[in-house]
């Protein structure tokens, strides 16, 4: 039995669209993940409830992002968070502000990329859900990260896939380890970056 109220729980379609069009998008496969996009909108056409709403603009947000579209993605982030008394699913809401985190670091606004991680964790950790955790531990690394709190960020990231091993996250261990890659390579160990 689900502990999620039925007026909260997305269609089953709807909701594989949507994880279709993010892996195609963390893929590089953009027009794959556009074709998903449209079919998560037209799956229920006037059916569609908020939290699936936000849900697509979310995805939409990060395609956005991973096309480069900074400001666009940017656009979609504050729409959602404008509108955030839709947003009742507490990981949407924190993986908004982790999206808004990415954006803000990528303009090289530290600052406001920071902010908007602690955002993300007290959201998260206010759960108390150790499902959770691993998300919990990855946004603590990214939130070292763009402190510049280099070997911080590293244990943060390697605690987060050591979890997701043994929870068969896979998509999870792939990012853990793009992050690990990339804190080496800053920290200046290459050979550990290759590996």
């Amino acid at each position: 039995p689900s502990r999620v109220p039925p007026e909260t729980r997305m269609p089953d379609k709807v909701s594989v669209y949507i994880e279709a069009a993010r892996a195609h998008v963390r893929l590089g496969q953009f027009e794959q993940a556009t074709l998903f996009l449209n079919r998560s909108i037209r799956g229920e056409k006037g059916r569609e409830s908020a939290p699936e709403l936000a849900a697509i603009m979310l995805a939409l947000a990060e395609l956005h992002h991973y096309k480069g579209n900074l400001v666009e993605s940017l656009r979609c982030c504050t729409r959602l968070v404008k509108s955030k008394c839709e947003l009742k699913e507490s990981k949407l809401l924190a993986q908004l502000h982790m999206l808004l985190a990415e954006n803000h670091s990528a303009l090289n606004n530290m600052e406001t990329a920071v902010s908007h991680c602690q955002l993300a964790l007290r959201i998260i950790e206010a759960q108390r859900d150790t499902q959770h955790l691993a998300w919990s531990l990855f946004c603590r690394g990214k939130y070292h990260l763009y402190k510049r709190q280099f070997s911080k960020a590293l244990r943060q990231f390697q605690l987060c896939l050591l979890l997701r091993r043994k929870t068969s996250e896979f998509d999870g261990q792939a990012d853990c380890l793009m992050e690990i890659g990339m804190l080496h390579h800053l920290m200046g160990s290459q050979g550990e970056a290759k590996s």
